[in-house]
């Protein structure tokens, strides 16, 4: 895997920084990651995604792409190694 057009947010942005990645063994690029800090200090890897509205109004949010729990752990955590080289905080 590759991080591809990697740009840090601005001081009022509530991401650290949006990214693309390519993986090679798919020939695919998946666009517009984010890296983001929790409230609880931890960073994540926050994918597209698109909000559906109960019939209350409520908003949801619902991943574009979406992995297995375990599978899940696995990709951001090789996803983060190759931040590494990137993230300056």
């Amino acid at each position: 895997m590759k991080i591809e057009n990697y740009r840090e947010a601005g001081p009022s942005d509530k991401y650290i920084a949006k990214f693309d990645l390519y993986i090679p063994a798919l020939q695919m690029t998946l666009h517009e990651l984010k890296l983001i800090r929790s409230t609880k200090g931890h960073n994540f890897i926050a994918m597209p995604s698109f909000s559906k509205e109960d019939e209350f109004g409520k908003k949801s949010w619902f991943p574009f792409i979406e992995f297995s729990k375990e599978k899940k752990v696995e990709f951001e955590k090789q996803v983060m190694e190759l931040l590494k080289g990137f993230v300056r905080s």
